[in-house]
Parts: structure tokens; C-alpha cells; sequence
């Protein structure tokens, strides 16, 4: 059986957005515990405690910046005006969820070695195979955005460890 690109990016994908998920209820619970408002969005935890992962994880699924080179399905794109409750961001983070469920890995196998274009600042474009955009850009960009929203939150006292972040990608390995 062969490892293919889909092996190496969709159980990733769905590990972060499990740990965003763990990491967004204990800023609810900080938030409810401390009497901070839902919508706080300059001290305290709240919602956009959490923002700066999504974009990464929404970028893979933008049909203007990416032709969808891994998931090629058409969803909203991504706007930090939806993510001002929890609620919000809570769907939000479903709707990552079943979109990366709902990936056809036959598809991502498929066009890994498609070039894709890729927007590497506001003067710089490049081309790039998909799997080069999944290993080098979409991964190490979820998380980066993942490991900073980690350490926002605890910045602004919400109570997680490095398990917070680890259990969502080692359970299945260590029985968790």
C-alpha cells in the first residue's frame, strides 16, 4: 500500500482543527469562568482568541488564491467579521471539519503533481505541484497559525498545556 499525499495531509488537517476545537472550548470556559464578554476582542479570551488559525485552514479550500489543489470544493471564503461569537466560530470550525471529511483522497492522489498557483506576497506569484504547496506552504502555515492561537490563548490566561495540542495528533498512536 502506498502513502500518498492524501495519507500525509487530510489526518493533519483534521488533528488541528480537533486541537483549534479543544483549544476554542477552554477559551469559552476561561471566558464564561471570568465573566469576560463572548465578543472580547482587545483583553481577555474570546473568540478571536482563536482567529489567526483559520485563514490557514480555509486558504486550502479559497478558489482565488489556490485552485483547490487538495480539496477542489467550493465553500465560503473566510472572513474575520463571522468570527465575532463563539457559535461563529465554533461553525466555522465544523465547516473546516466536513469539508476535509468530505475530501475525495483519489482526487488529491490524483493532482498532487498538478501545478497550482501560489501567492507568495503581494508582488510574488509561483507555480508549484500540489503536493510541494501541501508539505511546504498548507501545513507548516496550519501550523503556525495553530501553535500561535495556542500561545494567544495562554498569553491571555487560559489554562492549556502542550497536551492541549499534542493529543489531538499523537492519540490515535498512544491510545488517548
Amino acid at each position: 500500500m502506498s502513502y500518498t499525499l492524501a495519507d500525509a495531509t487530510l489526518p493533519q488537517l483534521k488533528a488541528a482543527l480537533n486541537a483549534l476545537t479543544g483549544i476554542l472550548a477552554k477559551v469559552k470556559t476561561h471566558a464564561e469562568e471570568n465573566s469576560i464578554s463572548s465578543t472580547t476582542s482587545s483583553a481577555g479570551s474570546s473568540p478571536r482568541t482563536c482567529s489567526p488559525v483559520l485563514p490557514s485552514l480555509h486558504r486550502l479550500r479559497r478558489r482565488r488564491q489556490v485552485r483547490r489543489p487538495l480539496l477542489r470544493r467550493r465553500t465560503p471564503v473566510y472572513s474575520r467579521d463571522d468570527t465575532n461569537s463563539f457559535p461563529a466560530f465554533e461553525a466555522l470550525i465544523a465547516q473546516a471539519k466536513a469539508a476535509v471529511e468530505g475530501a475525495d483522497a483519489a482526487l488529491i492522489a490524483a493532482n498532487a503533481d498538478t501545478e497550482v498557483p501560489v501567492n507568495l506576497g503581494p508582488d510574488r506569484k509561483v507555480n508549484m505541484a500540489a503536493k510541494g504547496y501541501a508539505e511546504g506552504y498548507t501545513l507548516p502555515n496550519v501550523y503556525f497559525h495553530l501553535m500561535t492561537t495556542y500561545s494567544i490563548a495562554r498569553s491571555k490566561g487560559v489554562p492549556l498545556g502542550k497536551m492541549d495540542y499534542l493529543v489531538p495528533f499523537i492519540g490515535k498512536w498512544v491510545g488517548m
